[in-house]
This record gives C-alpha cells, structure tokens and sequence, in this order.
C-alpha cells in the first residue's frame, strides 16, 4: 500500500518535472550588455580625436574616460535596481565597467525573453554554466 501511494505520487510530478508550464522556475545566468559607451572606448576616440598634444590628450581622454565610467555606473545600477524588484527578484553577479558595459545577473529563465525589451539593453545573452572537462589519459 505504501508503496502503491509513492508510485502514484511520483506519476502525479512527472508533467511538472517534464517542463510544462506548472514547473518550478529555473533561475539562469544573463549577460547584459547595456547602451551607454563603455570608458575604455570613450577614451580611445577622445585621444584618437584630439589635436592637442599627446599629453594634453591623454588627460582630456582620462577626464572624459572618468565621466564616462559614471554614466556607465549610473546607467547599471538604474537597470539592477529595475531587476531587483517584483516580477523579476534578480541577484547581480558581476559587473563590466571598463572594457565594455554590461552586468551579469541570475534571474528565472521566464523573464529572459523580457530583457530584451527594457531600456538601455543592447543585448542579452546566457551565460554557459556547463564546463565539461576532457577525460584523463590513462
């Protein structure tokens, strides 16, 4: 009898353990690579650009690099701080600041399709989990 009721409970979970709609969410890895410029290519055009000396534009590009990283800051913590509220309840993983602009965040994969679409995304990406390592040689 016992086992006769495990068997019919397990039955019971099988179409959620399959993936249909009633499933448990699954929280997945995203990078976001966000719209503003990043600080590193700010820097790069500003001294690329310039016509003054090659020691005053490297500070102009420093000064404009400096300001950039603000924006850029200012630009994931807004977007973090959307994601971190109700539907989404997403958790940050790292941030991107200098080479390029973007932030790693964990969130339930049902909300992926929806990154996309909210303002100052330029893309969005999964982020590979699965690290298979080869087999030892004997």
């Amino acid at each position: 009898m016992f086992l006769t009721l495990i068997v019919v409970l397990l039955a019971s979970l099988a179409p959620a353990a399959q993936g249909s709609s009633s499933s448990i969410p699954t929280a997945v890895p995203v990078l976001l690579t966000l719209t503003e410029e990043s600080a590193s290519r700010v820097f790069a055009r500003v001294k690329a650009e310039s016509t003054l000396s090659a020691d005053e534009a490297a500070a102009a590009a420093k000064t404009a690099a400096a300001a950039q990283a603000g924006r850029v800051k200012q630009q994931q913590d807004r977007i973090l701080d959307a994601l971190k509220q109700q539907p989404y309840r997403a958790s940050l993983i790292y941030r991107l600041d200098r080479n390029t602009n973007a932030i790693a965040v964990r969130i339930d994969s049902r909300f992926v399709p929806q990154l996309r679409k909210l303002a100052g995304v330029r893309s969005v990406a999964l982020i590979a989990t699965d690290v298979t390592t080869p087999k030892k040689s004997p």
